[in-house]
């Protein structure tokens, strides 16, 4: 039985029962209402007609009972009344005498309503002859009183002389039994035409209709399953229709579903293995310039230490020449790190590893310790610099590092490019209205041509390859200015015209920060004005420059880790001519060994050794409880995205990049050793 409801129920919700069932309704309504209104026809035909023969049965009786009434011959007159009652439409048929009594006394009692009345009446069992004429009266009375039954008189007239009168009732009821049987056979009759026609309708509409809608639908079931290679069958191919067009219409928007998804798979593919390609070629961009960088910094470390060391008069003394030479020497290896920062600064932005350390920053002390940064190269062109700071609150939200490097960046492009007398003006102007901060560089240098505007921020891309060589450059400074804006939620903007000079604006988010910043930190300058901007900081904060140093204890030893022999020669040099005992390890594995054997009071660790890198020797000495108070200071090549965070999360106390400023690296060890003496 479940099988069967099952399917009877889909039946219910196919479109073929909605469709016969609309049909089927029409045409069973229209059948049976046409079916009725023919029976009420019938029926009304039937009493008219039924009216008519007892009327002219009555007439015909009339016409010629006189006769028998003059004659007395009752007999006669009895038995033209039992002919009449033999026609089951007629009741009873009888002759009244001019007094209105019965001359006749024949009732028929087979008859189902003269029965009915002669029971009720108890008479069922008297004959005829039996009945007075008062109870036959009665009988007549109480039949013709019957809803279904009517009555028709005709007088016998015998010239003028009235005789009496023929009586006869005529039943309905076999015409009523007509209608019912006549609209019982146009029911039955629409139920059969209904159900043929139902059959072939299912059948035809199953295949003209339902079948292929059917499938249309099971064709798109697959396809949106993912099953682009089903199509549907086309039972009639020259079938020119809506079902025929529809059935063509879906099998092209497959076939192009098909060509579409396919190639765009193929797409997705192709655009997959690009995206592997760019992560491939973005990690190797990366992996080269963090070895190009160990690699570059590694040889400017020997550069830059030596020159440091020999101007300290580490080896001894030294003559003017000597001295002007090695300020030449160390400048130089200056503006090489300078260019490799760039780089990189650039490479880290761009990758999208460049995270700002908002603080808020007193803006008059940060525009003039950028000017005094500048100075020396301002006086040696005999150019006038110039500071205008118009902002209250005097303080700004920025990461302090950044927005020097811009300013420096600027400043030192206009130093740059302006002629020997010229005037560089650095404006720092706030505006209330808009909550912005405007810092403005200008010059009355050689200017810029309006055509080169365009590219002034392009990455590598210098204006004139003459003024490139003339003034030195490499197209990086103004590209890094604009990221490090951008990653500020700022912009920058540039007037110039040749030959009168230009304006460089900087436009920052500004807000209120004179509510909370203590009066006393704000009227102290930050300690990291007078830092170089080129040296690197650390994971904690560096003391700061101070003329008086410190002695060393006699007792401080110094662990250096360090794998190259140049790098170690360097360290030892000076740090032996500042009074430091020293202890040297070649690799991890030394590191921590001679670490647990001497316990020095500072390790200096290199991050890339043989055996045993400086990362987990550092986990290693961490985790060892006699060892894990020593201050480990991370001196490494290392300058990539991540390079700290790595060196911060292995334990170390500091991190400071190659080449290795080493009045910078004195500094911070009387800071780790001696923070007394420290700010």
């Amino acid at each position: 039985m479940l099988l069967p409801f099952s399917a009877f129920k889909s039946f219910r919700q196919s479109i073929a029962f909605r469709y016969l069932s609309i049909a089927c309704g029409i045409l069973v309504t229209t059948q049976v209402g046409l079916g009725l209104l023919h029976a009420r026809h019938d029926f009304v035909q039937g009493l008219a007609q039924l009216e008519q023969k007892a009327t002219n049965r009555t007439r015909f009786l009339s016409m010629i009972s006189p006769e028998a009434l003059l004659a007395m011959d009752f007999l006669a007159l009895e038995t033209l009344m039992r002919e009449t009652e033999r026609d089951r439409d007629f009741v009873y048929s009888v002759v009244l005498g001019p007094d209105g009594m019965p001359l006749t006394r024949f009732l028929d009692h087979n008859h189902p309503l003269v029965s009915r009345v002669l029971h009720s009446q108890n008479l069922l069992d008297s004959p005829n002859q039996d009945l007075t004429s008062d109870e036959l009266l009665q009988v007549l009375e109480a039949i013709a009183a019957n809803p279904n039954v009517e009555v028709v008189a005709e007088p016998i007239v015998s010239g003028k002389t009235f005789l009496g009168q023929v009586v006869l009732t005529y039943s309905r009821v076999n015409v009523q039994q007509d209608l019912y049987r006549s609209t019982a056979w146009s029911l039955l009759t629409a139920l059969g035409v209904s159900g043929v026609l139902a059959a072939v309708t299912i059948f035809l509409f199953n295949r003209q209709v339902r079948r292929p809608l059917s499938q249309l639908a099971t064709v798109a079931q697959s396809l949106t399953a993912g099953n682009l290679e089903q199509r549907v069958e086309i039972q009639f191919q020259n079938r020119d229709d809506e079902m025929g067009h529809l059935q063509q219409a879906f099998n092209t928007m497959a076939d192009q579903l098909q060509t579409t998804l396919e190639g765009l798979q193929d797409r997705n593919k192709t655009l997959a293995s690009t995206n592997a390609e760019l992560a491939r070629a973005t990690r190797l961009k990366d992996e080269f310039l963090a070895n190009m960088s160990h690699e570059l910094r590694t040889p400017l470390n020997a550069v830059s230490g030596l020159s440091q060391a020999l101007m300290d008069e580490v080896y001894g003394p030294l003559t003017e020449r000597q001295h002007v030479s090695l300020e030449q020497i160390l400048s130089s290896g200056e503006h090489l790190l300078s260019l490799i920062n760039d780089i990189l600064d650039l490479a880290k932005i761009e990758s999208g590893k460049e995270h700002l350390q908002r603080v808020p920053l007193p803006i008059s002390v940060l525009c003039q310790s950028c000017m005094a940064l500048v100075r020396c190269l301002a006086e040696e062109k005999d150019i006038q610099l110039h500071v205008q700071v118009e902002v209250a609150p005097d303080w700004v939200e920025a990461d302090e590092r950044r927005i020097r490097q811009v300013l420096l960046n600027l400043l030192n492009n206009a130093i740059k490019f302006t002629p020997e007398g010229g005037t560089v003006t650095l404006t720092a102007e706030g505006d209330r209205a808009e909550q912005v901060l405007r810092l403005s560089v200008q010059d009355t240098g050689i200017g810029i041509a309006q055509e080169d505007m365009p590219k002034l921020f392009e990455s590598f891309v210098q204006i004139e390859s003459s003024l490139s060589r003339r003034y030195e450059g490499t197209g990086l400074g103004l590209a890094l200015v604009h990221r490090l804006v951008a990653l500020h939620s700022g912009s920058i903007a540039v007037e110039s015209a040749v030959g009168v000079g230009s304006c460089f604006t900087v436009v920052l988010p500004w807000q209120n920060w004179a509510r909370w910043v203590p009066e006393t930190e704000a009227s102290q300058p930050s300690l990291s004005t007078t830092a170089h901007v080129l040296a690197d900081s650390g994971l904690s904060p560096l003391p700061a420059q101070s003329d008086a140093i410190a002695p060393p204890a006699g007792d401080d030893l110094i662990l250096i880790a360090e794998d190259n022999e140049n790098n170690v020669v360097i360290l030892a040099d000076y740090l032996t001519h500042k009074g430091y005992k020293l202890a040297f390890a070649k690799n991890g594995v030394e590191a921590v060994s001679l670490a647990k054997a001497q316990k020095p009071q500072l390790i200096l660790m290199d991050i890339y050794m043989p055996r045993m890198d400086g990362l987990e020797a550092t986990r290693w000495i961490r985790s060892d409880q006699e060892l894990a108070e020593i201050p480990i200071i991370a001196l490494t090549a290392l300058a990539m995205p991540g390079d700290q965070e790595k060196c911060q999360e292995a334990g170390f106390d500091n991190y400071l990049t190659k080449p290795i400023n080493l009045e910078r690296l004195l500094q911070t060890i009387q800071g780790v050793l001696n923070p007394k003496h420290g700010l």
